[in-house]
């Protein structure tokens, strides 16, 4: 399977692990996406995507909860919900939404 090709879930974890779970600020995160999409666009656009879709499709209860506290890491001591879990990860999908956009008006995309 492409990478292209996988489902949102996968897309989303991936784009986790590679700039969130580390991170122990929402500042370092912004960061994070602002510095890899000076790099690239296509994958983060396509994680963005997948996020987005996350966001808009049913799920099982704790689906969001635990992807936002087990996959993104991030501590949800103050709403351990779903619906905690969406408002943090709408926030991630609007900071990787601003960093592409920033980047790909940079570079004239």
């Amino acid at each position: 399977m492409e990478l292209t090709e996988r489902p949102p879930m996968e897309k989303v974890r991936s784009l986790f692990r590679a700039h969130v779970d580390d991170s122990s600020t929402l500042e370092e995160v912004r960061e994070e996406f602002r510095s890899a999409a000076r790099f690239e666009t296509f994958f983060l656009r396509q994680a963005l995507v997948a996020l987005e879709t996350i966001l808009t499709e049913p799920h099982p209860s704790g689906t969001l909860l635990r992807l936002a506290a087990g996959d993104a890491n991030w501590d949800m001591d103050q709403d351990p919900t779903d619906r905690g879990a969406s408002v943090f990860l709408r926030g991630i999908a609007e900071m990787l939404r601003a960093a592409i956009e920033e980047a790909e008006g940079a570079s004239g995309q």
